[in-house]
């Protein structure tokens, strides 16, 4: 997949590209396209050979969290989340009272 979406630009770099095994290629691009959201970003790649940094999920954002004490829980549903505000609310509080730091 990857010598298939990046092979030129590999080979500019110094890489040697491997033979595409075509099979295997469709596959991968079958299970791309399984997902709304990398299907929409494979074919913004394929036609405007350029991709984004959007991620499937945002790492800075507490929904997409794991709950640290009970995994497989989400983060916000479990008791370290009302934790966690209170501290983000101190936090905020305290620096609003140094000058132009928040």
């Amino acid at each position: 997949m990857i010598n298939y979406l990046c092979g030129l630009r590999l080979k500019k770099l110094g890489y040697k590209s491997n033979k595409i095994d075509k099979d295997l290629l469709k596959k991968g691009i079958k299970i791309l396209k399984t997902d709304k959201f990398l299907n929409r970003e494979l074919r913004y790649f394929l036609k405007n050979n350029k991709g984004n940094k959007k991620s499937l999920n945002d790492p800075t954002d507490p929904k997409n969290w794991e709950s640290r004490s009970k995994p497989g829980i989400k983060f916000i549903k479990s008791p370290e989340y009302k934790i966690y505000k209170r501290e983000l609310s101190n936090i905020r509080s305290s620096s609003k009272l140094i000058s132009g730091f928040y």
